[in-house]
């Protein structure tokens, strides 16, 4: 069983299964590591236990990486979860 991720507006953007993330329609993100999630380079992290944002510094004036290298079969159906404010400093992901 996997983890939905959240937008802060409380819309489902992401799916954990078994340490890898993915869009909501089965695209690879990357790689999840602790709360961070990575993929070649830094994609964002997890706060609040369900919201997936990115942390801009984190970047540090690069780009983040955007390959997808497989699509899974997500079965699960997401619910919805309370908007929330970003923390200082992050801003939302988009897929």
């Amino acid at each position: 069983m996997g983890k939905w991720l959240y937008s802060t507006q409380g819309k489902p953007i992401a799916f954990v299964k078994e340490e890898e993330v993915f869009t909501c329609d089965g695209r690879r993100i990357g790689k999840l590591e602790g709360k961070k999630v990575t993929n070649k380079g830094y994609i964002g992290e997890i706060v609040r236990d369900y919201y997936f944002v990115r942390n801009i510094q984190e970047l540090q004036g690069q780009r983040p990486p955007t390959e997808n290298l497989q699509h899974e079969s997500i079965k699960e159906v997401a619910g919805c979860m309370p908007p929330v404010s970003l923390p200082w400093g992050y801003t939302d992901l988009r897929f």
